[in-house]
């Protein structure tokens, strides 16, 4: 396949009936391999493929007649975790000699039970992988040190959001972590989970549907697929870069602040 050449190929084609809602690439030690995670909808169908030759690894229809919206993977422990609309999260063993040898076995090991459908989740890094972060339909996020998971012992909550988060991400500084979430609510923001509270939160004039982090640098996607950046300064300001043309979907009272300091403004909460 020559993709200078505009040439494609079917990679993997899930069953009959099911969209795909979300899908993610991970490494497993397990295989010493990468795997293809797929979440799909009716019948909350999980697929996992091994990336190397695509080889179905293990395929599972829970058969609620419900929606699988988001997954991760946490690479230490071999686990794949997998959120549905019902709120519920199912924690699967992927170094079980089942799935290894993609038997029909139940290897799920364990389920936590959120307020609403499970809509995105973030692991922060490796090597240690402490946290793991959850993002519902209701606009909270659900925190777990990873370790605690099966226990279901909750480590932080933090009701931010109205609306549904649509995506978000950890950012470590040293022993503090922060995560960074967007929402449908038109809002960017941005927790310390070490103290337990919110450090910043942005109002833009849409739907934020997407947000990438990268060395203290928020790249944040709106409805109408415009991109905003912000950059993390100290804990108490937000640096902020936009066009003007860009700066027309902010709402109005931070839109004039933009336009006054030609593109480059400090904000603090």
């Amino acid at each position: 396949m020559d993709l200078t050449n505009g040439e494609s190929s079917l990679v993997v084609e899930v069953a009959k009936g099911n969209m795909i809602y979300d899908f993610q690439v991970g490494h497993l030690p397990a295989i010493n391999g990468d795997i293809l995670i797929i979440s799909a909808d009716r019948d909350e169908g999980l697929f996992i493929y091994k990336l190397q030759d695509m080889t179905q690894m293990f395929s599972r229809k829970w058969g609620a007649k419900e929606d699988l919206f988001s997954q991760a993977v946490v690479q230490r422990l071999n686990y794949v975790i997998s959120g549905c609309i019902s709120g519920l999260i199912r924690i699967i063993d992927c170094k079980a000699p089942e799935i290894i040898n993609n038997a029909d076995a139940d290897v799920v090991i364990d389920t936590v039970k959120l307020d609403s459908a499970v809509r995105c989740m973030a692991v922060s890094q490796l090597p240690e992988e402490k946290f793991i972060a959850f993002g519902t339909d209701r606009g909270n996020v659900h925190v777990y040190e990873v370790d605690n998971l099966i226990k279901g012992f909750k480590y932080s909550e933090f009701r931010t959001h109205d609306q549904r988060i649509s995506q978000m991400q950890f950012l470590e500084r040293g022993d503090d972590f922060m995560i960074i979430t967007a929402s449908n609510d038109g809002y960017v923001a941005v927790h310390c989970l070490k103290e337990n509270i919110l450090l910043h939160k942005f109002k833009f004039a849409a739907k934020i549907f997407q947000v990438v982090v990268k060395d203290d640098r928020i790249v944040a996607r709106t409805a109408g697929y415009k991109l905003y950046q912000l950059e993390l300064m100290k804990r108490d300001t937000v640096q902020a870069y936009v066009s003007e043309q860009m700066s027309s979907n902010l709402v109005d009272n931070v839109k004039s602040h933009f336009l006054k300091t030609k593109n480059i403004a400090k904000l603090k909460e």
